[in-house]
């Protein structure tokens, strides 16, 4: 896939990112965010956030991500490449946004 900003802008990152910082300032903090974010995305409570649970749980907490934007945090942040994410590469991928 093509990754030029100007084919695909919304796989700018920082934008993106911009858009969980606005909605994770509901929360004491990004950790207080990510829990709350994975305990209740996480359908099959196995620890992992497969890309459906991923997209359904961004929709179901007002994220409003586009397709392609879930597909680029998902191939950014999914460290081992089994297309799904752990809470260490969700958190590893979130605050590195945020530092």
């Amino acid at each position: 896939m093509n990754e030029r900003v100007e084919n695909f802008p919304e796989n700018n990152l920082d934008s993106i990112l911009e858009k969980i910082r606005v909605h994770a300032k509901n929360y004491r903090s990004v950790e207080e965010f990510l829990i709350h974010f994975v305990r209740t995305v996480d359908a099959n409570q196995n620890g992992y956030l497969e890309f459906n649970e991923f997209a359904e749980g961004t929709k179901n907490l007002g994220l409003n991500l586009t397709y392609h934007e879930l597909y680029t945090l998902m191939r950014r942040f999914d460290a081992n490449g089994d297309f799904r994410l752990s809470m260490e590469e969700l958190y590893n991928g979130i605050t590195r946004g945020f530092a």
